[in-house]
């Protein structure tokens, strides 16, 4: 989740009191974090990028509250005249996509300045990944000469908050910005995506704007582009952006952007509203409750949808910046947070099965047991993980074929399935840095891999423990004493490699002539890339065989 905060102040100018903000808040799916009597922050979960901004959110909170009503064909735009984008070849293969739009009659008074530089960060932080597979840029309308072309190469310019001209390599070497994002261009070999207008260069993409298009207070029109390596998140962050400039009461015009060397030409941002099928029967299933139809679309405007009645089911029209939006349940969703959670009657559960503790309980209970037994305390982590933890950090190479990857992640941190459990463990160290050593940590749980077209699933029991002088006989002899009583016999170990132990500290753990796991001493590079100072030790076992899905 992303923390925004916005004044008071704000809110109460739009007809927001404080109390109907505690109460409307939660209702949209969102969370108050904290309030001091001038502020108020908000946590905006993933899926709704688009509340990050002022007007939007305070547009969601409106029509929660029933003091306006939503009008999705507000959000539109005309084609501009100019300028017109040329996209170079030259940036095809390092961040090839790109959407632009102009906006006019911006109102940046007051906080709105803040607000939109915060809202253009943070969607570039979060939706974008950290600017690498999507950044913006802000720019004065009124300073950009003629058309714009979007190329990679070299160049030479005044970087936003400097008065001297620098070069891309010294702003790549040298400035905060520079550092902190040159890995978004790591692709270019040396060329730099940027854009220029027909007198200077405009923006060193992503990394940061010039001083001469910078934005202030008295600017009135603005030149938006976004870019990145994803042709869906650049054109809904468009939309998004277009949608935000449009609630805050400014005229937006799609830019027309051609391929050089190409016929193919678009005209961004999109701005199309999604029609939505929702059976009323469908809605009751998922609910548990009767609805009628009119009450389902009442309902749906509440979350700024717009509803169309047609006997027992509605067509649902929803606004374009609404990218949750992907089919009839989560239409199904925002009539029942509109409906209010605390308000569905729970149903009793009829079933004529009987329980009885499954196979997988039994292990873990077992398990569980023996762990604790030894000293160990339990952890429990998401099966969902970040590429960065499950495989740079543990220097392990991500093989696409069967790892399994979340299609369109709203956060890195939640991007793919991990397929081993240790990394989750080694987190945990890292951020239990700081408490006294020993630190004993196990964890039975689940990893997923693909493995000839299907996925699968596998248990394992995984082991981690720091302290000065922790070596391979310590977890050696723990991964023995839990075999034996696990499975009542002992294993052997056999010389064995893995890029995140060390070379010669590592083993295979041998069970009745089957590789059940591996255990090792953590190398030193898996150590500082989690900061970690202690040595750690660290074993992995398979304790069921994989099913497949």
């Amino acid at each position: 989740m992303t923390k925004v905060e916005f004044m008071l102040s704000d809110f109460k100018g739009v007809g927001l009191s404080q109390e109907e903000l505690e109460r409307a808040i939660p209702g949209i799916g969102m969370e108050v974090e904290g309030l001091d009597g001038k502020s108020i922050k908000i946590d905006v979960t993933p899926n709704r990028p688009e509340l990050l901004d002022f007007d939007m959110m305070a547009n969601a909170l409106l029509m929660f509250t029933g003091k306006r009503k939503p009008d999705a064909e507000r959000y539109n735009a005309d084609d501009a005249q100019s300028p017109k984008v040329v996209v170079n070849k030259s940036v095809a293969g390092i961040r090839p996509y790109i959407s632009c739009m102009i906006a006019h009659g911006v109102d940046l008074s007051g906080n709105r300045l803040r607000y939109l530089i915060d809202f253009s960060e943070k969607l570039s932080e979060g939706y974008g990944r950290h600017r690498s597979k999507l950044a913006m840029g802000l720019h004065s309308l009124d300073s950009i000469k003629g058309d714009v072309e979007y190329l990679a190469g070299d160049g030479k310019f005044i970087p936003l908050g400097s008065s001297e001209p620098k070069s891309f390599g010294d702003i790549l070497r040298e400035s905060q910005k520079g550092m902190a994002y040159s890995h978004t261009v790591s692709k270019g070999n040396g060329k730099i995506p940027y854009l220029r207008d027909s007198e200077k260069i405009l923006s060193m993409i992503p990394i940061i704007n010039s001083e001469a298009t910078k934005i202030s207070h008295d600017t009135k029109n603005l030149f938006i582009d976004m870019t990145g390596t994803s042709s869906t998140a650049v054109s809904d962050a468009a939309d998004i952006m277009a949608c935000a400039l449009i609630a805050g009461g400014a005229t937006v015009q799609r830019i027309t952007i051609e391929y050089d060397g190409s016929s193919k030409t678009e005209a961004t941002p999109l701005l199309e509203v999604k029609s939505t099928r929702v059976g009323v029967h469908k809605a009751e299933k998922s609910l548990g409750f009767y609805l009628d139809s009119g009450k389902i679309a009442g309902l749906s405007e509440k979350m700024g949808h717009i509803g169309y009645v047609y006997g027992r089911s509605l067509v649902i029209k929803s606004a374009p910046y609404r990218k949750d939006i992907l089919g009839e349940q989560d239409i199904v969703e925002d009539i029942a947070m509109a409906y209010g959670f605390d308000r569905i009657e729970p149903l009793p559960i009829v079933s004529q099965s009987f329980g009885a503790v499954g196979k997988y309980t039994e292990s873990y209970e077992l398990a569980s047991e023996i762990m604790v037994g030894m000293g160990y305390s339990e952890a429990m982590n998401n099966y969902l993980t970040s590429e960065g933890t499950c495989f740079t950090k543990m220097c392990r190479e991500l093989d696409e074929k069967s790892s399994i990857r979340v299609s369109y992640s709203k956060t890195e941190n939640m991007s793919v399935l991990r397929d081993i459990v240790l990394p989750s463990l080694m987190e945990d160290l890292e951020r239990s840095a700081n408490e006294p050593m020993p630190q004993s940590l196990f964890e039975f749980g689940s990893a997923f891999s693909m493995r000839n077209g299907r996925a699968m699933e596998g248990t394992r029991l995984a082991l981690v423990r720091e302290h000065s002088k922790a070596n391979l006989s310590e977890v050696a002899s723990c991964v023995k004493e839990f075999c034996l009583r696990f499975y009542g016999k002992v294993p052997a170990f056999k010389d064995s490699e893995k890029e995140y132990f060390i070379n010669g500290r590592c083993a295979d753990v041998v069970v009745d002539g089957k590789r059940i796991g591996t255990i090792g001493e953590v190398s030193p590079t898996v150590l500082r890339n989690f900061n970690l100072s202690d040595p750690v030790v660290a074993a992995e076992l398979s304790i069921e065989d994989e099913k497949a899905y």
